[in-house]
């Protein structure tokens, strides 16, 4: 959505919502560093003409859904032009119903919404996706090209990824900088 929009050139935020409320709300609105002083820019303002996603909306703190809520429609005071997204694995619409999550919340980000099958369901896209992570961290870490082996492939492909891309992207992580060799093999990924 973010690439393919005018909003490409702009900034992307992610905000993990399952953190505590606290950091949620530092990462939000930004913070000033107790050490050093300086202010540290929240997502929304260093995503302005960009966008944010909220990760996993579902596990925000009830008690910080409601303040969010106020932000969000307060963005245009602030001179602030963000697109807002937010990802979830759950049905909102019945932790509403269970008093579970803001109805004014769950109404805000409930005008367009994009269902995704599971990655556990999508077969053969598993391989890419991790691929794609095997590449990203790669670069990041200096290890070089790094191979996937076939028989990881398929073992990663039969997995049951409950935690979807998040869970794939911290184990591709966790594993390379856990091995040694530059290929990630069935022994590499099942210590």
């Amino acid at each position: 959505i973010h690439t393919s929009s005018a909003r490409k050139n702009a900034r992307i935020e992610f905000v993990d919502c399952s953190l505590d409320t606290q950091t949620v709300e530092r990462i939000v609105l930004g913070y000033r560093d107790d050490e050093t002083g300086r202010f540290n820019r929240g997502a929304l303002e260093v995503a302005n003409g960009g966008t944010v996603i909220f990760a996993n909306i579902d596990a925000l703190d009830e008690s910080f859904q409601k303040r969010l809520y106020t932000i969000l429609q307060e963005l245009p005071d602030y001179e602030l032009d963000v697109r807002i997204l937010a990802t979830t694995s759950k049905n909102l619409s019945k932790l509403v119903s269970a008093g579970k999550f803001s109805r004014a919340l769950y109404t805000y980000f409930s005008g367009v919404q994009i269902d995704m099958v599971a990655l556990r369901e999508r077969g053969t896209d598993v391989e890419l996706i991790a691929r794609h992570f095997i590449n990203e961290f790669a670069a990041e870490t200096d290890h070089g090209s790094i191979n996937l082996a076939e028989e990881a492939a398929h073992k990663l492909s039969e997995y049951n990824w409950s935690q979807n891309i998040t869970e794939l992207k911290s184990f591709i992580r966790k594993t390379i900088s856990n091995m040694e060799g530059d290929t990630l093999d069935l022994q590499a990924i099942t210590n």
